[in-house]
C-alpha cells in the first residue's frame, strides 16, 4: 500500500507512513520496510501495552529517529494508547534532527498549549483532531491529520486557510456547520463510519477488518445524507 502510495503521488507530496507497532523491534522493521517502499517520513505511534515511563518513551522515539531511515513524525493518541506524553519530553524531542513533528491527538487542550510553549520552531505540530481543529490552529498547530477531509477535501482546506489567515471567527463559523457530520463520524469507532459513505466520492471501501464492525444502519444512512448535503455545498464553491 505504501508503494501504491508512493507511485501515485510521483514525488509532488510527501508519504508519510504510519508506524503501530508497539514494540521497538517490530516498530523500527516496519519502518525500514515503508522507508524501502517509497515513504518519506514515518508517523510513529506512542508505544502502548507496557506503559512506558516518560524516559522511556524518550529513549525509544530518539533511538528510533537516530535509526529511522527518513524523518520521523510522533503520533500521540492517548485515548488509544492510555499513554500521554508529557510536554516536557517532547520538548527535548522536538530538537531531534528527525523527528519533524507530531499529530496531536490529545483532546486536553491545557497540554496542548503546554506542548507548543518549548516545542523547537522547527518542529511541526499537526492537530488530529477533526473536532479540535480551529481551536488548535489558533493555539499554533501549523497543519492538521483530518479523518473527514477524505470526504470533504474543500470544505477542510478553505477551513485550513481560514485558520492560516489568523481568520478565526469565519473559521469557527465553517466548523460549527461541520459539528453535526463530526458527531456522526465518530459516533462510531473511526473509520467504520466515514468508510460506509466514501463511496459519495468515488472509493468504494466500506468494509472494516476484526474487531471492528460496520456502522448501525440508521447511523450509516444519517451519515451518508449529510455528507451529500455537504457535497453539494462543495460543489457550489466552485
Amino acid at each position: 500500500m505504501v508503494g501504491i502510495c508512493a507511485a501515485a503521488a510521483a514525488g509532488r507530496i510527501p508519504v508519510v507512513a504510519g508506524v503501530l507497532d508497539p514494540g521497538y523491534y517490530d516498530a523500527i522493521a516496519a519502518g525500514r520496510a515503508f522507508a524501502g517502499a517509497g515513504a518519506d517520513a514515518l508517523m510513529v505511534l506512542t508505544p502502548y501495552y507496557t506503559t512506558p515511563t516518560p524516559q522511556g518513551i524518550r529513549d525509544y522515539f530518539t533511538r528510533y529517529a537516530d535509526e529511522s531511515p527518513v524523518p520521523v513524525m510522533i503520533y500521540e493518541i492517548p485515548y488509544r494508547t492510555r499513554i500521554a506524553i508529557a510536554p516536557e519530553v517532547l520538548h527535548e524531542l522536538s530538537r531531534h534532527p528527525n523527528i519533524i513533528g507530531m499529530k496531536a491527538c490529545n483532546t486536553d487542550m491545557y497540554h496542548f498549549l503546554k506542548v507548543q510553549a518549548g516545542i523547537d520552531g522547527s518542529f511541526a505540530v499537526l492537530s488530529g483532531e477533526d473536532t479540535l481543529f480551529p481551536v488548535q490552529m489558533a493555539a499554533g498547530a501549523k497543519g492538521g491529520i483530518i479523518v473527514t477531509a477524505a470526504a470533504l477535501p474543500r470544505t477542510w482546506c478553505r477551513l485550513y486557510e481560514a485558520c492560516a489567515a489568523g481568520r478565526t471567527q469565519e473559521a469557527l463559523g465553517l466548523h460549527r456547520r461541520l459539528i453535526p457530520l463530526l458527531d456522526m463520524a465518530f459516533a462510531e469507532t473511526n473509520p467504520g463510519p466515514l468508510k460506509s459513505a466514501l463511496d459519495l466520492v468515488g472509493v468504494a471501501a466500506p468494509r472494516v477488518l476484526q474487531p471492528l464492525v460496520p456502522p448501525a444502519s440508521p447511523l450509516r444512512e444519517r451519515l451518508r445524507a449529510e455528507i451529500a448535503r455537504l457535497l453539494e455545498e462543495e460543489a457550489a464553491l466552485r
